[in-house]
Parts: C-alpha cells; structure tokens; sequence
C-alpha cells in the first residue's frame, strides 16, 4: 500500500503494505508536491539533511494562472513498473492545499487514471474550510457507488481558535 497526496502538497507512497513506519523504510517511496519554489529547495534539504533522500521525494509543481501540472508531476513521479501505464496508480492520497481546489484536483486525478478502485483518500479541513463542493461531490460519488466516504469530526488545529474541523475518509470500490 502506499501514500500519495496532491498539489500544493501531493505526499504518495508506492509499497507492499505492512507496517507503514517500516515499509516506508524498505518498499515505499513518499512524494510530496509544493507549488513555491523556495519552499520546494528548503524540503529538499531538509530531506537530505535527514538521509531519507531514497524514500521521500519532494516534486515542483507549476501554476498557469487556472490549474496546476499535478497530474503530470504525480504521474512522472510514481515508479515504473514493466512499462505498463496501468501500473501507475495513487495508493493513499492526504489533501491539504488551496482548499478551493480541493474537487478540481480530485476530479483531475479520477480522470487521469491515478485514482483506482482501491485508493483511499484523507481531505483534511473540511469543515472548519467550509470545503462543502468537495464534500459533496464525494457523497454523490458515494450514491453512485464508486466510493463509500465519511466526515470524522475533530477539532481545529494550529489556528488558535475553537472550533470545529473535521476530515473526510473516502475509499475507492471502483475505479472512478
């Protein structure tokens, strides 16, 4: 199993399954996207100051004033596997970017193929983000029975307010 995110940070992880922690260290490989050059340098240092340069990657992606190259970056960035495009594939994808581009992307990696029967998907901020489109969307999705998807509730984080947040688990059972 493995662990892809998308745009502003797109974190995927390609492996067998397992216990993640050690997985990651042996049969994973996390890539995680930035849209800010300079943020993109700094994790990329930071990645090889800490000698986890063959298991985590950090990839540039670029913005043409409407959308973003995420699905070229993510698709470039996953292992090839006997040169078969039906290879490539997002395990785990953790969204938490531009929150009004949170459906766009989605929809984006549906069509591109990259999200499967299989891929599990975390959106994080949610409700604090008033991120309904997405929400919704991925509860129509439920409906056709592509997914099956749920809000779990928690609490804002780093913000310094109260209040309410929550994250929204979807599971793919068919390929989209």
């Amino acid at each position: 199993e493995g662990v892809d995110d998308v745009n502003g940070n797109v974190n995927a992880v390609n492996g067998n399954g397992g216990d993640v922690p050690t997985k990651m260290m042996m049969d994973c490989h996390l890539i995680t996207t930035e849209i800010n050059p300079k943020c993109t340098e700094i994790a990329s240092q930071m990645i090889q100051l800490s000698g986890l340069q063959n298991v985590i990657s950090v990839r540039q992606i670029h913005y043409n004033g409407s959308t973003t190259d995420i699905v070229e970056t993510v698709r470039n960035s996953l292992p090839k596997h006997d040169n078969n495009d039906n290879n490539h594939k997002i395990d785990f994808l953790f969204v938490d970017h531009d929150k009004h581009s949170y459906k766009s992307d989605l929809i984006q990696l549906e069509r591109s193929g990259l999200i499967r029967r299989g891929t599990k998907v975390v959106a994080d901020n949610v409700l604090f983000a008033e991120i309904d489109d997405y929400v919704n969307y991925v509860q129509r999705r439920e409906e056709e029975g592509v997914v099956r998807t749920k809000t779990v509730r928690c609490h804002v984080e780093y913000s310094g307010e109260e209040g309410e947040d929550g994250v929204e688990i979807t599971d793919y059972l068919q390929d989209p």
